[in-house]
């Protein structure tokens, strides 16, 4: 287990030691495997976000001493300009699955939540909109993913990545590729392509309070953070309708489902944040449990989309 003075002999930073606000030692830590990287990873990245940089570039640099210090003797982790992934022995999809849990990172200071006091994220256009890096501003992931082991798995198809010299390859390959390349980093992921639901307008509703807004989608209750959105709530539920904005469908797990909120022309987007959905059904007799994609069935293909 990493100690606050072996990261900072890493990074040039002292790391708290924290868990998603609990002491490291209360984790469930029998197993030092995968899961366990990965848990990680996003605990540091948490920590590592918080911090005010003076360079945008040091968004990744400085953090990839912390990934040669974890591969140093743990379980291979891999990212894509960030986002995190551990090795597999058997098949591609559980790769999938990690890389889906890491797009779902959220801003702390995200629209319509959080302190006044708190700046709103701005963007590094240096970095994909869809990695951390990508944004100043800290970030977080749901509680769910440190304690439920990975609590999601992938709803996505035919995922791949566009390098910046122009192949496309698919996740599975460019994990291998990467793995492979120890004298030198191979090229930067510019987009990631992949095929999902996209959410049709009717599903959603909102109630607004002056405890803030209420979202709905198909019956289920909805979470927003959003990093990016000059305007209200309203606005944004008619930026909704009118498909300047876009919901997709990407993961599911036990207790949420979970969602990207897209922005920009056809299947070229932009990530300006992400929804979690709970896994409960208002019905007139309660409440009942049941994962988003087994009660709302889409009678329609997916959408192929080209996230930068």
């Amino acid at each position: 287990m990493h100690t606050p003075a072996s990261l900072m002999a890493e990074t040039g930073y002292p790391l708290p030691n924290t868990n998603f606000g609990w002491p490291f030692e209360l984790w469930d830590d029998t197993n030092e495997g995968r899961h366990y990287t990965f848990r990680e990873f996003l605990v540091l990245v948490v920590s590592y976000t918080s911090r005010n940089l003076t360079f945008d570039s040091d968004s990744i640099r400085a953090f990839a001493g912390i990934i040669r210090h974890m591969n140093s003797h743990k379980s291979y982790i891999g990212h894509l300009m960030g986002i995190p992934y551990v090795s597999l022995a058997s098949g591609s999809q559980g790769l999938v699955d990690y890389v889906i849990a890491g797009l779902c990172w959220r801003h702390l200071a995200s629209r319509w939540r959080g302190s006044a006091a708190m700046a709103v994220p701005r963007r590094r256009n240096a970095f994909p909109s869809w990695s951390w890096a990508g944004w100043a501003g800290a970030v977080a992931w749901t509680i769910f993913f440190a304690i439920c082991g990975m609590e999601i798995f992938s709803l996505v198809d035919g995922f791949r990545c566009e390098l910046r010299d122009g192949h496309v390859l698919p996740f599975s390959e460019y994990a291998k590729l990467r793995s492979s390349s120890s004298d030198r980093e191979p090229p930067d992921v510019i987009a990631l392509l992949f095929s999902a639901w996209l959410c049709p307008p009717e599903m959603f509703a909102l109630s607004e309070s002056p405890a803030g807004p209420f979202w709905g989608i198909a019956g289920y209750e909805w979470e927003l953070y959003l990093s990016l959105f000059g305007g209200s709530p309203r606005d944004f539920l008619d930026a909704l309708k009118s498909g300047s904005v876009q919901c997709i469908l990407i993961g599911e797990g036990l207790i949420h489902s979970y969602f990207l909120v897209l922005e920009g022309e056809g299947p070229l987007m932009r990530r300006i944040g992400t929804v979690m959905a709970r896994n409960r059904w208002r019905t007139g007799s309660g409440v009942v449990r049941r994962p988003f994609a087994d009660h709302v069935k889409f009678d329609f293909p997916t959408t192929e989309f080209r996230l930068i």
